[in-house]
């Protein structure tokens, strides 16, 4: 029991949907609770940068587990924004299916998912949360590989692409690359580099109603970095820091700043 209490966490990132191409323990939870904050002071549109500053704060609580080649994750998102005040955002489910895994001697540890995003109208309509449509569904393939030293891994490399689709508007396509590096299973930093890219075909007008991404010919690249400290028996302790570098009828110069604590136990 002490072992599953301090059994470690793999997965890319603890404060948002897991996506990394690797596994953990057959039959562990993992439950987290997520605080973000983000800052932004203009939003780029079809008539150039608007000032429109706001500090918004997001929470997400949620839990994954794993078992064999199949993983599940249930998450629920609250905010307060400059439109809204505190309260429920979104509720999201997502379902892998480890297709090949290096760690067993295939080439390439592959990973395909699904999400199922429902939100509510007040929050599709706020240009601070990202939404295209009350419902949405995501669908994606990650792969990596991973280097070990002895007992630990010491770096890998992975990346994401996906396909998303919402009830209204057109789709979007999202991709991320990045590169972990642990040590001895207690520290791991990690830097990647992700982008976001709507299909609709307006431009951004904040002086006409907002009623999602859907329609928008957004786009965005951002660039971050992580940090994430295992306690073993008291948890996992996870530092992440975002800035957008480039932005189209979308915020443009955000930070975002993640603090996420998880604590994985045995069934």
């Amino acid at each position: 029991m002490r072992y599953l209490l301090c059994s470690l966490l793999l997965s890319f990132s603890c404060s948002a949907t897991q996506l990394a191409p690797w596994f953990e323990s057959c039959l562990e939870l993992y439950p987290y609770a997520s605080y973000q904050l983000q800052q932004y002071d203009t939003v780029q549109t079809k008539f150039g940068s608007v000032p429109r500053g706001t500090v918004d704060h997001f929470l997400r609580l949620g839990i994954y587990s794993f078992y064999e080649v199949y993983a599940a994750e249930l998450e629920t998102a609250f905010a307060q924004t400059k439109s809204n005040p505190f309260g429920f955002e979104s509720a999201k489910l997502t379902l892998r299916y480890r297709w090949s895994d290096d760690l067993v001697g295939d080439f390439l540890s592959i990973v395909f998912g699904a999400s199922y995003i429902q939100t509510v109208t007040e929050r599709r309509d706020d240009i601070s949360s990202f939404h295209h449509g009350n419902v949405e569904g995501e669908f994606f393939v990650t792969a990596g590989k991973e280097f070990s030293y002895r007992s630990f891994w010491c770096s890998r490399y992975w990346g994401l692409a996906s396909f998303g689709i919402a009830d209204k508007g057109s789709p979007w396509i999202r991709g991320r690359i990045q590169y972990d590096y642990n040590q001895f299973d207690v520290h791991r930093y990690g830097i990647f580099l992700q982008t976001l890219v709507g299909l609709g075909s307006d431009k951004l007008d904040l002086d006409e109603p907002f009623r999602g991404y859907g329609p928008i010919q957004h786009r965005s690249i951002e660039i971050g970095a992580e940090y994430r400290y295992n306690s073993f028996c008291f948890g996992i302790l996870t530092l992440e820091y975002k800035r957008r570098l480039f932005a189209r009828s979308f915020p443009e110069d955000v930070n975002l700043f993640k603090l996420t604590y998880t604590y994985p136990f045995g069934i």
